[in-house]
Order: C-alpha cells, then sequence, then structure tokens
C-alpha cells in the first residue's frame, strides 16, 4: 500500500509539472496577438454637386486623418479633370463625377466620397469663334448654348450671336470688335419712320451717302457711328431713337446697342442664312436653292428656344438700317424675296430694282431690331 501511495504522488507530481511546463510555454511564445479594430478615417471635402462653364475651375482639397494619400478621380476626364491636389477644370460640356478616396491601412478603414460636376457649354467674349453662331448671349455676358441653358444658370438672354470674323470686321469704329449679336425682340412694338420729311437730310462725313447700289450698301460696316450720329440729331430720327431707348442692358465687353448698317444686315444674312455675293449681279444670294430664307433665319431662334413672336421675323416686314442712300431714302432689309433665278435677295422688289437691294421712301414705316458688337 506504501509502494501504492508513493506512486501515486509522484506520479500527480509528474503531471503537473507538464501542466505548469506547457502554462510557462504558453506564456513565453504566446498565439497570435489580438489586434485592435481599424479606426474609421474622417475625410472631409464639399461633397455638393458642382456647375461650371467650360474653361472655369475650382480647388476641392480633401482632408483626412488617414495614414494613406488622398486620391482624386474624375468618371469622364474629357469633360473635367481634377489633380492631385484637388483642382477641377472644365473642360467640354457635360457631366462627370469626382471621386475622393483613401485607401485602407492597417490602423485605418478605407473611405469614399463623391459629388457630380456638370460642364456648361458656356464661355466668355474672348473664347468666340465661328461655331458659336445661333449660341445667345447671357445678361452676365458670357455665352450660352441655348435659352434653357441661360435660365438654368439663373440669367437672362440678351441677343444671339449672328456674326464672327476677323478683328474690326464687325464694325468700322473699332479695331477689336469681330462679333455682331441681334437683340431678342424688336426695339419698338410697331414698325416706325425712318425720319420724317422735315428733318431729312444727309448724314454728312459719317457716312457720306451712299450711291444708288446695293453693293455699295452692303458694304457700309458703320451702325455705331451711324447711330450715334442720328441720335445727336434728335429724336425725330425715330428708327435710331428707339434703339437709343431699347432698355435691356448690355454687358461689359460689348458695344451699346445700334441700328445697324446694311453692311451689318449683310454679316447677319450671311452668318444666318450662309449669303455669299453673286459678282455677276453684284447681290448676295443664298447658298444652294433655297426657297424660303424667312424660315432659314427663324430656325435659328427655334433651335434656341425663342420661338415666340416677338423674337421670329414675320413674312412681309421689313427692319431699318442706319444706312441712308440720298435725301430720299434709307435702306431696309426683308427675309422673304425669290427671283425668278432662284436666288434670295434681301428686300429686292423685282422690276425697277431687281438686282438692287429694295429702298424705303419718306413716309413710309419699318421695324427696329438693335445690334450689338463685341
Amino acid at each position: 500500500m506504501k509502494n501504492y501511495k508513493t506512486f501515486m504522488s509522484t506520479l500527480m507530481l509528474f503531471v503537473l509539472s507538464l501542466v505548469m511546463a506547457g502554462c510557462d510555454e504558453q506564456l513565453d511564445n504566446p498565439s497570435t496577438p489580438v489586434e485592435a479594430p481599424q479606426e474609421t478615417p474622417t475625410l472631409t471635402v464639399t461633397v455638393s454637386d458642382l456647375s461650371l462653364s467650360v474653361g472655369a475651375s475650382e480647388v476641392r482639397a480633401a482632408v483626412s486623418n488617414s495614414d494613406a494619400v488622398i486620391t482624386y478621380s474624375s468618371s469622364d476626364p474629357s469633360v473635367v479633370s481634377i489633380d492631385a491636389n484637388g483642382k477641377i477644370t472644365a473642360l467640354a460640356a457635360g457631366t462627370a463625377t469626382i471621386t475622393v478616396s483613401v485607401a485602407e491601412t492597417a490602423k485605418y478603414k478605407g473611405a469614399t466620397v463623391s459629388f457630380k460636376v456638370t460642364v456648361a457649354d458656356v464661355k466668355p467674349f474672348d473664347k468666340v469663334t465661328s461655331s458659336d453662331l445661333g449660341k445667345i448671349i447671357g445678361s452676365d455676358g458670357l455665352i450660352y448654348a441655348n435659352k434653357s441653358a441661360v435660365e438654368a444658370a439663373g440669367k437672362t438672354g440678351i441677343a444671339m450671336i449672328v456674326y464672327v470674323g476677323d478683328a474690326g470686321t464687325a464694325d468700322a469704329s473699332s479695331t477689336t470688335y469681330k462679333g455682331l449679336a441681334i437683340a431678342l425682340t424688336d426695339a419698338n412694338t410697331s414698325s416706325i419712320v425712318w425720319a420724317p420729311s422735315y428733318v431729312w437730310e444727309a448724314i454728312g462725313p459719317i457716312p457720306l451717302w451712299l450711291t444708288n447700289d446695293s453693293k455699295d450698301a452692303s458694304l457700309d460696316i458703320r451702325g455705331i457711328s451711324n447711330t450715334a450720329y442720328l441720335v445727336g440729331k434728335g429724336s425725330s430720327y425715330e428708327a435710331a431713337t428707339a434703339v437709343d431707348n431699347y432698355n435691356v442692358p448690355t454687358p461689359t465687353g460689348t458695344s451699346d446697342w445700334f441700328l445697324p448698317s446694311m453692311g451689318q444686315w449683310y454679316l447677319f444674312l450671311h452668318g444666318m442664312c450662309g449669303w455669299t455675293w453673286d459678282s455677276t449681279n453684284v447681290l448676295p444670294i443664298a447658298l444652294g436653292d433655297v426657297d424660303d430664307n424667312l424660315n432659314a433665319v427663324n430656325q435659328k431662334f427655334i433651335d434656341a428656344g425663342y420661338s415666340s413672336a416677338e423674337t421670329v421675323f414675320e413674312e412681309g416686314q421689313y427692319y431699318w438700317s442706319s444706312t441712308e442712300g440720298d435725301a430720299s431714302y434709307a435702306w431696309y432689309v426683308t427675309f422673304k424675296y425669290k427671283q425668278d433665278n432662284g436666288n434670295i435677295m434681301c428686300g429686292g422688289n423685282g422690276g425697277t430694282y431687281h438686282y438692287k437691294w429694295k429702298v424705303d421712301y419718306l413716309g413710309n414705316t419699318s421695324h427696329v431690331r438693335a445690334f450689338l458688337a463685341f
């Protein structure tokens, strides 16, 4: 029995020593440690949707407490680009999504935020090209694609671009004006006389009277100085006065409103309908066999979202220029006449003046539509 008790005691001591040895081994060689949970990082950036015009930029730099690098990306880099500092640049009309993110690290979780950038087809005057014919000048002086784009920006459309050329070609009063735009409404609510006969006189050296020739008249691009001279002569020059009283503000970078000269009406028709010179008949004609020039002009307004009677031209309406012929008439335009040979002419009445722009004599009335130069 004594030997049995001794054996059992020895066995228990042996087992206990094994257990203690295991515990010491666990303490000396612990298993994989329990990691602290990853933290959610802060990622602060303005995420409200953004509207920009072409060429404009804005910085939206993000801030984060994460130890990862902040990255920026655009869903459409051809519309909107963004650099490593968060500078957004609008490149073309359209919409893109900007994504700002930090990657996952040992300490922090990953995080991502995004916002939308809409780029309007808008640009300033110094960026205008011939591709902008038919676009709208807003009250802020920027060029918009159409009425909807202007209104979406909270602005008002004031004029349509009808001519873009080289610097100095839009009006002889300036070596910088390269474009013309026409007001979206008439300057008067009804047709009026150019001037009553008792005040009629030659404008004088600004400009000299022009000969009774349509080509001479079409070379007069002095609408600004013509209008200033007529306004300076007094309110009896009703067509010029109507323009002077047109109460739509013009934006910075443009001229004041003026009564266009015949040369500027020609530039209008060239831009709106593609008219060019017929050197044989000394007559501006429409390219191709166009039956209705009035529709060609009005379609530009309709495409831009301006289709009301206040904007579009009506068949049979005439519009004054600031160009005199002599002491008996001033030149005007109308937009629907078709000659026998298929060429559309401006104001041609056939017969006596078959190859000349028709003139309006004292006492006759026409409408007035203002222009501006830029």
